[in-house]
C-alpha cells in the first residue's frame, strides 16, 4: 500500500492508513470527534511500544453510516469494533466546521456526506419584448430534490405543490418596464434561489430605398418602418452598429431611439459628415410611441459598401 485512499459507496468510508505518518494529518479532526482514550487507543495501534516489539501499521479506519458503527483494520487481518458510533460528543465543535449531530456517528456521517440542497430554475417565456408588447409574463418553475425531502415551493411569491418538480405562473407586468421575478425551494435544512426577468426594448432599424424618407410624415414614415422585414431590426439599448449595404442607386438609412444620442459616420474606413437627420415619433407595429431619429446618407449609391454608426 503505497498512498492514503479515500473511497465512498453507499454510505460506507474507508481510509487506508498504511503508516502512523499518514494517520497524523487526520489527528485534529480525530481528537475533535473520539474521546481522547478512544483517540489514544487508535494512535496506540501504530506505535512500537517496545524496543523490539515491530510497528503494526494502520490498515484502515471504516466507518459504515447505516449502521453508526466504525472499525479498525490492521494489515495483521481483523477488525476492532471497540469504537462506539453513537456515544455522545464531549468535546465542543469542530474547528471552523458545523456539520451538525451529537454522536460521533452523526458527525462523521454529515462531515463526510454532507446534505445536498435542492436545485431550483426558473424562465420567462419570451424574456425580451419589442416596447408595448403583452404584458401577461409566463413563468415556468422547475425543481429538483436532492438529499433531503422539498419542504416549501415559492414561485414570484405564490406557494406551489411540493409533489410536483415543475409548473407555471403568469403576472401581468407594465408593457414598458423591465421586471425581475423570483423563486425559492426549501428542505428542512437547505435552499435554493432562482431568478428570471423580462425585458422590454427598442428596435434599431437600418435599410436602403430609392425615396427620400426624410419627407414622410410621422405616420407614413411608421408605417414604412414597421413593414421591414426582421433582419432589417434588432432590440437595441444603444445605438452603435456596423452594416453591410448592397446598393442600386438607393440611400442608406438609420432609425433609432433619440434617447441613444446623435450618430457619427464612418463609410468606406473614412469619416463621413454628409448624412442628414430628423426627429419624429414613431409609433411601433404595437401602437408604442417614441421619440426616434432617422439618419439618411447624403446621396444614392450603387455597389456595396460598410457603414459603421457610431
Amino acid at each position: 500500500m503505497k498512498e492514503t485512499k479515500l473511497t465512498i459507496s453507499n454510505k460506507k468510508m474507508k481510509v487506508d492508513l498504511p503508516l502512523v505518518e499518514q494517520l497524523t494529518p487526520l489527528t485534529p479532526i480525530l481528537a475533535s470527534v473520539l474521546a481522547p482514550e478512544t483517540l489514544k487507543s487508535l494512535v496506540a495501534t501504530t506505535i512500537q511500544t517496545e524496543p523490539a516489539q515491530a510497528l503494526i501499521p494502520l490498515r484502515a479506519l471504516v466507518y459504515d453510516g447505516n449502521t453508526k458503527q466504525m472499525a479498525l483494520g490492521k494489515f495483521t487481518g481483523g477488525v476492532d469494533t471497540s469504537f462506539d458510533g453513537t456515544r455522545q460528543i464531549t468535546r465542543d465543535g469542530l474547528p471552523h466546521i458545523t456539520p451538525g449531530g451529537i454522536t460521533v456517528g452523526d458527525v462523521l456521517e454529515n462531515l463526510l456526506y454532507p446534505a445536498v440542497g435542492p436545485g431550483a430554475s426558473l424562465s420567462v417565456v419570451d424574456p425580451v419584448r419589442l416596447m408595448g408588447a403583452t404584458p401577461t409574463v409566463v413563468m415556468n418553475w422547475n425543481v429538483t430534490q436532492q438529499t433531503n425531502p422539498i419542504t416549501e415551493i415559492v414561485v414570484n411569491g405564490i406557494a406551489q405543490d411540493i409533489t410536483l418538480t415543475s409548473g407555471s405562473e403568469s403576472v401581468l407586468t407594465y408593457n414598458s418596464t423591465d421586471a425581475t421575478y423570483y423563486m425559492s425551494v426549501a428542505t428542512a435544512t437547505e435552499a435554493a434561489t432562482a431568478s428570471a426577468s423580462v425585458n422590454f426594448r427598442h428596435n434599431r432599424i437600418w435599410f436602403t430605398a430609392t425615396d427620400d424618407k426624410l419627407g414622410y410624415f410621422d405616420k407614413d414614415l411608421s408605417n414604412s418602418l414597421n413593414a421591414l422585414s426582421s433582419g432589417n431590426k434588432e432590440f437595441a439599448t444603444s445605438r452603435q452598429m456596423t452594416k453591410t449595404f448592397t446598393l442600386n442607386d438607393e440611400y442608406i438609412y438609420f432609425a433609432y431611439l433619440e434617447s441613444y444620442g446623435p450618430a457619427t459616420f464612418v463609410v468606406g474606413g473614412l469619416p463621413n459628415t454628409a448624412y442628414v437627420s430628423k426627429t419624429f415619433t414613431f409609433a411601433n407595429e404595437n401602437g408604442y410611441d417614441a421619440t426616434f431619429l432617422l439618419y439618411r446618407s447624403g446621396g444614392k449609391g450603387t455597389g456595396s459598401i460598410g457603414v459603421q454608426l457610431n
